[in-house]
């Protein structure tokens, strides 16, 4: 028995029910299967022999033994076959025969999917068993013989036979379910394949011999190998899928802005934009432009706007777009730690809401992330500003052992002119780095986060319009302890940064001259730098560097 919200489905014992004769074939020694809706009504003789169902929402899918049903069901001339069958609750007529000889069924539920709504049952048919003639017209997966069993499907929604083509073996490692040999979710089966059986080396390894999972693709009919499975590797199921996402599809539209695109040439389109086939390839046709195709790829693609994700008319989007008419899926990821509406697996700043997805750099990290980051440029920034005074600044670092006894002092003073805007904000979402070079190479690299809990107050300050100051008593997480930054006109805006113990970078003592030290806000070019070279130099020793800067 198998049940759903809407229908109870049943194996009925003809002996059980006095030698009740269901089927037809006078004789009472079958199950046969009965339906009956969810609530009020009754019982319906399907008058069909099985020995073996499954129930999802309207649709029950059941095996019948040709000899119990006493006919020849698949169409091979001999009644020694298990049949594929299946009886849709809410159509007429219910019963289809799909005529297949099959090992066992998976039925999927009924799904939104980009080439429509579809439910799909994936079985295991073997060759021999599904036909009568000699090889090579007997093989399903093309490799001239008939000694396989393959993946074959077919959807209750179309009543559409699809054929993978390929060799497929039930899931028998210990992680998996054995009523699951196979997983069918919306639109995919996913499916494990002996290469012997299909000769073909799958996982392009050099070899046929592995055991591959792959995943069949009913939209575009496409088989897509993803990888060896090691059998003896069985703490988890490989065709599991992870439930970890909601779908819903939608006749709607994307603001497109014309320009035409390659999804595999990047830079092709503009900030705020991204290449994306607007098109869809459905059974070998791009749905919207009518030209054959074999994967989306093939299909147009042009420059579309990530925000808004969806319009219905031009109206909707932005001047200088249209919104181009196409069937959108939209998926969110329950994983989404900012809240902006945008997945994290999609998301170029995951943890910092920017649902427009600004990346001005085309680096692939949004605008709002960079600012977290606290790493330095991998060459000394252009630009930056320096002191008026010369002798005022300096820098020095000591690296003892052991390295609890590590310090770092950063003094601009006497600096060029500096408004209180030009340091951002760091007690909300402006993070710093105080990069070292020696000879134009990145030395070391010692950072602070925006915002934050230290010690347990906030890190940073806020000095009015004046400046910022930054304190971490435990100097995490790179060493820094204490930090202040004053905005004033030129000779009386400074930068300074403290640090102390074992999470300061490791310095490689002596310097290479000059020794170039910059502050710098990230996400941003602003920066403020001392310079010294042999004249300001004090000491450039194994565990000791200290100078004045030498220039403005």
């Amino acid at each position: 028995m198998d049940l759903t919200p809407t229908v109870v489905a049943a194996l009925v014992d003809e002996a059980a029910e006095g030698g009740a004769i269901y089927n037809g074939d006078g004789l009472a020694d079958d199950l046969v299967v009965q339906v009956h809706p969810v609530g009020a009504g009754v019982w319906t003789n399907v008058g069909q022999a099985a020995d073996t169902l499954r129930a999802e929402g309207d649709i029950v899918a059941f095996i019948t033994p040709e000899a119990d049903q006493n006919a020849v069901l698949n169409g091979d001339g001999d009644s020694d076959d298990r049949v594929l069958q299946i009886w849709d609750d809410a159509a007429t007529p219910n019963l289809v025969n799909v005529g297949q000889a099959v090992e066992e069924v998976v039925l999927g539920a009924r799904a939104s999917t980009v080439c429509g709504d579809l439910q799909l049952a994936a079985y295991r048919t073997n060759e021999a068993a599904q036909s009568s003639d000699a090889p090579p017209a007997c093989s399903l997966n093309g490799d001239a013989d008939c000694d396989d069993d393959v993946l074959q499907v077919y959807d209750t929604v179309t009543h559409t036979f699809l054929d993978t083509g390929q060799a497929v073996t039930p899931c028998r490692l210990e992680a998996c379910d054995p009523s699951l040999p196979y997983r069918v979710s919306g639109n995919q089966v996913r499916f494990l394949t002996f290469e012997v059986d299909q000769g073909e080396d799958l996982d392009g390894s050099g070899a046929i011999g592995e055991l591959v999972l792959q995943i069949y693709d009913a939209c575009t009919g496409i088989v897509t190998p993803l990888g060896a499975v090691d059998p003896g590797e069985g703490d988890s199921d490989p065709t599991e899928t992870s439930d970890d996402s909601t779908l819903a599809v939608s006749d709607a539209g994307r603001c497109a802005t014309g320009v035409s695109c390659d999804p595999e040439v990047p830079g092709g389109c503009g900030n705020g934009e991204l290449c994306a086939s607007i098109d869809a390839c459905t059974l070998g046709t791009c749905r919207l432009s009518g030209d054959a195709c074999t994967q989306g790829s093939d299909c147009p693609s042009q420059c579309i706007l990530r925000f808004p994700t969806t319009c219905r008319v031009d109206a909707d989007c932005p001047a200088g777009t249209l919104c181009e008419p196409t069937r959108i899926v939209a998926v969110t990821g329950v994983a989404d730690r900012d809240g902006d509406g945008v997945p994290d697996d999609q998301d170029n700043c995951p943890d910092i809401a920017n649902s427009d997805q600004t990346n001005i750099d085309g680096d692939d990290v949004g605008d709002a992330c960079d600012a977290l980051s606290t790493s330095c440029d991998p060459t000394p920034r252009a630009g930056c500003k320096v002191p008026v005074q010369t002798g005022k600044s300096q820098f020095q670092v000591s690296d003892k052992t052991p390295d609890i006894k590590d310090k770092l002092k950063f003094k601009w003073i006497k600096g060029e002119a500096t408004a209180f805007a030009d340091f951002g904000d760091p007690a909300t979402n402006d993070a710093y780095a105080l990069c070292v070079y020696d000879a134009g190479v990145l030395a070391g690299t010692a950072g602070m986060p925006p915002a934050g809990t230290c010690d347990g107050k906030s890190c940073w300050k806020t000095k009015a319009s004046k400046g910022y100051s930054y304190k971490d008593k435990p100097a995490t997480p790179s060493g820094i302890q204490s930090a202040k930054l004053k905005a004033g006109s030129d000779g009386k805006a400074s930068v300074q940064i403290k640090g102390k113990g074992t999470a300061l970078p490791d310095f490689a003592l002596p310097f290479d001259l000059p020794v170039r030290v910059q502050a710098q806000r990230q996400g941003s070019s602003e920066c403020w730098e001392a310079a010294c070279d042999l004249g300001g130099v004090i000491r450039n020793e194994q565990d000791q560097f200290k100078a004045k800067a030498t220039g403005p």
